[in-house]
């Protein structure tokens, strides 16, 4: 319908009955420019007395309504109703399930609130009850503990291991076709762990010591291959012997511990999740934990946070956070206890209560502990039972008791160093099995250079000797290597000051023996062919002997890609890893952050506040009010998906290493802790998103119609948990927490950009069409908009539309047809809605879509988690090739021992 510019302004387009026909008058000269026909109706009976009287008695006909209007949308609103119901029964579920965990969390945490320690007789009781040996006697360290009892021995035995890798190819290198490079890192490795000993496994960077203690650990994930691991001198497949290795303890270099519980909340929580099973209580393994923190010096700090970079606040100490992981680890009593440089980072009183601990560990509970460790100083060095020294080459060049290491190496032809010389083992050990054998440069050297590199010491006096070597290739050493501001001294000086470490250390970086002379023998060739070499083949046999009544025997229950099945029931799981999210991020913690939420939420609904018409009969700028609605819902909704997974991404990575150590433990499976995790986010989701509806509708007036508010409330609150699912699918995809971040960011932008709101549906490059149907914001803020515009609160005429155009300096304007007679009750919004092309999308549809996103997205993560830990579990078993067997050497007997050693203390030692 064309209006003419000088045309009067047309009445309101009413659909009036014959009787009411009367009343059409009144409404344009008492009711015009009113674009709400509730409001109409209410300005008829505010000027009913000057109203017609053919109006009257209309009006006293109708009792007091005239006006009707077509209402096309009242199927849609009973649609949307039954949609509204049973989307919500579905979030009900979660919810419930939620709350039920949340008073199976409380029951639980009120448990760990129990303070009192358990005495030597509760520990001795529930050893008894779980089937552990207590008839040993009691340690004097500790009479009637947990740890000083005797457990089921094992001793670890391994022949001819050898190990290779194959490093990662570049772009380039891929591109051009290049073969990877296969690195051996171990060779011809023998050796054999007693049950009652620690073993220290030393060596100089790049020697193999955590490529061997991966492979004794069973945590070796690529990489090749081949020999023998025994246990108790039986024989196991790879994957026979991991399983095994599950059951014992593996103590990382990097502590995985939950930075926001205490340490005894650490403690019970892995307690209930290693020990809880039909035959053990809750109870028990709560007594367990509160043992082991009283046998690991932890009871002071019980009750003080773990802190560290996650928290605000100093935590414990790096020993106490040392001792804590081992403690984790002594949950079960296993029977071999590894660890990972456990000095690592601490100072010598802490690294010496670290050591006495495990050598506790080890004599009194008949464990093998083997500990890789660096350069441990005298006091430390004297704790250790046996020595395993790793020489560079991946080639063993020692293991044998710690009292003979230093005699050992000194026995070796030509070996430069002199144990006088050094006041720590530890120093002269690193120092002597540093040194290269095979260097072309080291034999370059000339006589007298490597004289005066022998004899440049720390010198007495208040000058310090300072070796200046300005060359760098060892050629130049030797022909430009002086001394500078150097005292002169006695002879007596120079032969009596003990070379340092430092020093040492120095001269080995640039290939030169602090003595100036080179060995004509690797340490593995003396090895092969000393009296320890003799001791530790007899020992091996000795073991393999003895196999048939010594095998352990609980490598059973394979479940899925071969990982040993969890002896915990998937509820029980579930509940004690709710209880522990919950008592991690507390109630409390997430009900102060949520003034935040308010204020931005505020903040964002008062800006709008401005736009809202519609109940203002004054307001000028109707046709804008739509816009209004659909700014602030695209606005809440982005800065709700936001703050989701801002929170999450951090959650997640910083249970990663905890997950990884619970699952090599076979302490859990990936779905029950999916499935924990997401009962824990669907209640943050409700309450995120409640608040923001409430507040929305505190500053706008949106569309408050019960069906259409409830359906408001079920699609953000599935919405923010489909968006939920879809974080955690993607952090279980990548390894790297700011990727994540980085494909967030990317992910949201785009699902708002090409969501159907910002860039219509027939624009969208088809390349990102994606992001329209399945990317849960794009969902849910298209669903939010379309439910709030398309019935039936925003209604105008074709005079209002002509104001606005003729504002705009329109002379003539073409009504749209949406706006002509007879008017249907909320044609503004589905004219913002045509506008736009979402006038033909459905809603429910999106609403579905949201449904099938967060099963699945649950789904994919925990096959994400199992596709990732298999495929970083690529270590294959390969055939022996040119071995060397560990057998005598030629012109030795079996039985042959070092003189002034008896055969019994030799296997007592080694």
């Amino acid at each position: 319908m064309q209006l003419p510019a000088a045309a009067q302004p047309i009445p309101l387009g009413l659909n009036l009955t014959q009787d009411q026909a009367a009343c059409r008058n009144d409404v344009i000269r008492y009711c015009f420019g009113i674009r709400n026909v509730r409001l109409v109706e209410d300005c008829l009976n505010e000027n009913s007395d000057s109203l017609s009287a053919q109006c009257k008695a209309a009006l006293d006909n109708a009792g007091g309504v005239v006006l009707s209007y077509e209402d096309n949308y009242t199927d849609d609103r009973d649609r949307t109703r039954s949609i509204t119901v049973i989307s919500a029964l579905l979030m009900l579920i979660p919810c419930l399930i939620s709350v039920k965990f949340m008073l199976r969390a409380r029951q639980i945490y009120q448990l760990l609130q129990q303070t009192d320690e358990p005495s030597a007789s509760v520990g001795t009781a529930l050893l008894q009850r779980q089937g552990l040996n207590t008839g040993q006697a009691p340690s004097s360290a500790g009479d009637g503990t947990i740890l000083s009892h005797q457990t089921e021995s094992s001793a670890l035995s391994f022949q001819n291991l050898c190990y290779w890798v194959s490093p990662s190819r570049t772009a380039v290198e891929v591109l051009q076709f290049k073969p990877a490079i296969r690195k051996q890192i171990l060779k011809d490795f023998n050796a054999y762990f007693r049950p009652g000993s620690l073993t220290a496994i030393m060596g100089p960077s790049g020697s193999g010591k955590t490529t061997t203690l991966n492979l004794v650990t069973g945590v070796a994930r690529r990489g090749e291959f081949s020999g023998t691991r025994l246990i108790n001198g039986t024989a196991y497949s790879s994957q026979g012997y991991c399983n095994f290795m599950e059951s014992q303890g593996y103590v990382q270099q990097t502590d995985c511990l939950y930075e926001r519980l205490t340490v005894r909340e650490n403690l019970c929580y892995s307690a209930l999740l290693r020990l809880t099973t039909l035959a053990n209580s809750m109870a028990d393994s709560i007594l367990r934990a509160d043992e082991v923190m009283r046998e690991v010096g932890l009871s002071v700090v019980a009750h003080t946070k773990v802190g560290g970079a996650a928290t605000t606040g100093r935590g414990i100490s790096g020993g106490q956070r040392r001792r804590l992981s081992v403690g984790i680890e002594m949950l079960r009593l296993p029977s071999v206890l590894t660890l990972d440089e456990p000095t690592s980072g601490l100072d010598s009183l802490a690294s010496l209560q670290i050591v006495t601990l495990l050598n506790t560990l080890a004599e009194h509970g008949n464990r093998t502990v083997i500990t890789s460790i660096h350069q441990p100083r005298s006091e430390i060095f004297q704790l250790f039972h046996n020595i395993l020294l790793m020489e560079e080459g991946g080639r063993m060049a020692y293991l044998g008791p710690a009292d003979t290491v230093v005699a050992f190496l000194s026995s070796v032809p030509d070996q430069p160093l002199k144990r006088e010389d050094y006041d720590n083992p530890g120093d002269f050990i690193i120092d002597v099995v540093g040194l290269d054998p095979e260097s072309s440069e080291l034999r370059a050297l000339s006589a007298p250079a490597m004289s005066a590199l022998g004899s440049s010491k720390s010198l007495n006096g208040s000058s310090k000797s300072i070796l200046v070597c300005k060359a760098n290739s060892m050629q130049r050493i030797s022909q430009t290597c002086s001394f500078s501001n150097i005292n002169p001294g006695s002879p007596d000086d120079l032969q009596e000051a003990p070379v340092s470490s430092r020093e040492g250390a120095e001269m080995r970086m640039e290939g030169i023996s602090p003595r100036g002379s080179v060995r004509s023998q690797s340490f593995h060739d003396h090895f092969l062919t000393s009296p320890e070499f003799t001791a530790l083949h007899r020992h091996v046999q000795e073991d393999i002997s003895m196999k048939s009544s010594r095998a352990p025997s609980c490598i059973t229950g394979i479940g899925l890609f071969g990982r040993r099945k969890t002896e915990l029931r998937w509820t029980q799981q579930c509940e004690i890893l709710f209880a522990r999210r919950v008592c991690q991020h507390t109630v409390l913690a997430f009900l102060l952050s949520l003034p935040v939420v308010i204020f931005v939420g505020g903040m964002i609904s008062f800006t709008f506040s401005y736009g809202d018409c519609s109940y203002d009969d004054d307001c000028e700028d109707n046709f804008f009010q739509p816009y209004v609605s659909m700014a602030v819902l695209l606005c809440l909704s982005g800065y709700s998906f936001a703050i989701q997974y801002l929170t999450l991404v951090p959650e997640y990575y910083g249970e990663r290493q905890v997950l990884h150590m619970e699952r090599r433990a076979a302490c859990i499976s990936f779905a029950p802790y999916v499935f924990s995790a997401a009962l824990t986010e669907t209640v943050r989701a409700v309450v995120v998103a409640m608040v923001l509806i409430g507040l929305a509708n505190s500053f706008l007036e949106l569309n408050t119609n019960e069906t259409h508010f409830g359906f408001c409330c079920v699609v953000w609150c599935l919405g923010l948990n489909a968006w939920q699912a879809f974080v955690s699918m993607v952090c279980a995809m990548c390894a790297v927490e700011n990727t994540v971040h980085t494909l967030m960011f990317i992910s949201l932008g785009a699902s708002y950009l090409f969501g159907g709101l910002l860039v219509v549906n027939s624009k969208i490059p088809p390349l990102f069409l994606s992001f329209y149907w399945t990317m849960p914001p794009a969902l849910t803020s298209r669903a939010l908009v379309i439910n709030d515009l398309e019935c039936c609160y925003l209604t105008s005429t074709c005079y209002d539309f002509a104001a606005v155009q003729r504002s705009s300096g329109d002379e003539e304007v073409n009504c749209p047809e949406i706006f002509e007679v007879p008017i249907e009750d909320g044609n503004l919004g589905r004219y913002w809605l045509e506008m736009i092309e979402l006038d033909k999308e459905n809603q429910y549809l999106d609403l579905v879509i949201l449904f099938f996103v967060t099963v699945s997205s649950r789904i994919l993560t925990v096959m994400f988690y199992l596709l990732r830990e298999w495929h970083d579990k690529r270590l294959k078993e390969i055939p022996c090739v040119q071995q060397t067997p560990c057998t005598i050497p030629e012109g030795r007997e079996l039985d042959e021992i070092p003189s002034g050693q008896s055969n019994q203390q030799f296997v007592g030692e080694t």
